[in-house]
């Protein structure tokens, strides 16, 4: 069957239960897609997505969903064979029932009422547990390689605790492989949407092929007030230099909202969505989710979250992440990713030479480099903290906490810090972004084994201009067995780099 005979297969199922893209008060069961939305490829920018079948405006309600078409816990609660076993299972968790409820409808074949929306779900996936020791080893960053690691173990953890349901269920052997397992929990970890009855979220047909839009920098009138403010007040004065923060770092970072007034998913199910503004002030593009469930209507609904033209690419955002997060949870990367970041351990006062001067107190937030190259206000105001010696931090310390300077001696400390951390942070690495970008072009571009051991061969003869002479063994080493490699995790260590590349170029001394 062709891919077109798909979509309109996709699309006459779905219209059959109930999924439409036209407004209520015209819409029917028949509708399907057409009237606002359709199913387009685009190769350079998420792949196959959904294109505005017409001018959409910021706001409009551009797809509904009914909750009789999701494929959730509550689904797999109503199916008496699941909901038998399942008693006898209390302790597997949201994600492992509906993941064992995916596979289960799998294996039915055509005769599963999700069928035709079950033939169109990715085959495989790019998340962290499809990694292989090579893959993981390949990321380089300490952090990632951690996350990566304990995603694989989660994920065997998970299949093995879910043996026992699939067991008793009687669920095929090729369904119950660990391959499978992969497949159905990447399958619940890609491309689940929030709902307010179950963590594990919910599959929605159709509503899981918008592509993902990264939530932009939103800058709110009284976080301008308190920027501006804060900005004076750490201004160095003999110089007018300043520390580097961003309004929004005023905010714990670690929530969700990055310290906007956005609702909870029960808080929008209960909201009536304007064309232009929501609640508080806060437009339908400043949202961290674009959709909700809204219990009303008994129906998942998603928003333009800005005006469209015809054939325009229609994304979604799923949240704040960055591109460790992205990689872990979804399998892909942004080139540029705005909540992207490199984090960064506080160190001990002893490195300021303040001794026995760690202060007690929790700073929250994230302490990090953002993609401008700035460090976050917590690591700002944490650095500063330790840089003071304890007597002074006594009657100064709260400065810190509130963006100010405490001393002039101990900004430069803390600059000349920061320097030294990147410089250590780039130097680590066992291949420099010039080796990265050779290793990223070759698995671009080599076509075949032979064309890869070809390029190998002749870079040991190429000048490199990271080196001054021929290419590093290592390098070429990497290229040799570089056949058929993705290199995503070449990506995500290049975006690393860059990031504190950026912030060690960006870091100026206060001048005394």
């Amino acid at each position: 069957m062709s891919g077109n005979e798909n979509c309109e297969d996709l699309s006459r199922w779905a219209a059959s239960k109930g999924i439409s893209d036209a407004p209520r008060e015209s819409a029917t069961t028949s509708d399907g897609l057409g009237h606002s939305l359709v199913v387009a490829n685009f190769p350079d920018a998420g792949g196959r997505g959904l294109a505005a079948s017409r001018n959409l405006k910021e706001g409009e309600l551009i797809l509904r969903v009914p909750k009789s078409a999701l494929m959730s816990v509550l689904s797999a609660k109503a199916d008496p064979l699941l909901s038998t076993a399942l008693a006898r299972h209390p302790c597997l968790s949201s994600a492992q029932i509906l993941a064992v409820h995916l596979l289960n409808e799998a294996a039915k074949g055509k005769s599963s009422t999700w069928s035709p929306y079950l033939i169109h779900l990715p085959r495989i996936y790019h998340t962290l547990p499809y990694f292989v020791a090579n893959d993981v080893q390949a990321l380089q960053v300490e952090e990632a390689r951690w996350v990566a690691e304990k995603a694989i173990e989660k994920a065997v953890m998970d299949w093995e605790g879910a043996k026992g349901f699939m067991h008793e269920i009687s669920l095929r052997r090729r369904f119950m492989s660990f391959k499978a397992w992969l497949w159905a929990s990447a399958t619940v970890s890609t491309r689940t949407l929030h709902v307010p009855w179950d963590e594990a979220g919910t599959l929605c047909p159709v509503g899981d092929l918008f592509n993902y839009a990264a939530p932009g920098e939103y800058v709110f009138n009284r976080k301008e007030t308190v920027t501006n403010s804060a900005a004076e007040d750490n201004k160095d004065l003999t110089s007018g230099h300043s520390l580097l923060f961003k309004a929004e770092e005023l905010d714990d970072r670690d929530s969700c909202s990055n310290g906007l007034e956005v609702e909870t998913a029960e808080e929008m199910a209960e909201s009536d969505f304007d064309n232009d503004i929501s609640c508080n002030g806060v437009t339908i593009r400043e949202r961290l989710r674009d959709g909700g469930f809204e219990a009303d209507h008994g129906e998942y609904c998603f928003y333009a979250r800005q005006d469209y033209h015809k054939g325009q690419q229609v994304l979604l955002c799923y949240g704040l992440y960055n591109n460790l997060e992205l990689l872990e949870h979804y399998g892909f990367l942004l080139p540029h990713n705005p909540n992207d970041n490199v984090h960064i351990r506080l160190p001990d006062s002893e490195e300021f030479g303040v001794v026995n001067g760690n202060p007690g107190m929790s700073l929250g937030g994230t302490t990090c480099l953002e993609i401008d190259g700035s460090p976050s206000f917590s690591l700002v105001a944490g650095l500063r903290l330790r840089a003071t010696h304890p007597f002074l931090r006594k009657s100064k310390g709260h400065f810190a906490l509130m963006g100010k300077q405490i001393s002039v001696d101990s900004d430069i400390l803390i600059y000349q810090w920061l320097e030294k951390k990147c410089t250590s942070l780039l130097a680590c690495q066992p291949t420099s972004l010039d080796d990265d970008l050779i290793l990223k072009t070759v698995a671009s571009s080599a076509q075949s084994f032979a064309a890869v051991e070809d390029l190998a061969l002749s870079l040991c003869e190429t000048p490199s201009k990271a080196h001054g002479d021929r290419v590093p063994k290592n390098v070429v080493h990497e290229i040799q067995n570089l056949a058929g490699f993705v290199c995503m995790e070449q990506r995500l260590l290049k975006s690393v780099r860059d990031h504190v590349r950026v912030a060690e170029k960006s870091l100026s001394y206060p001048r005394i």
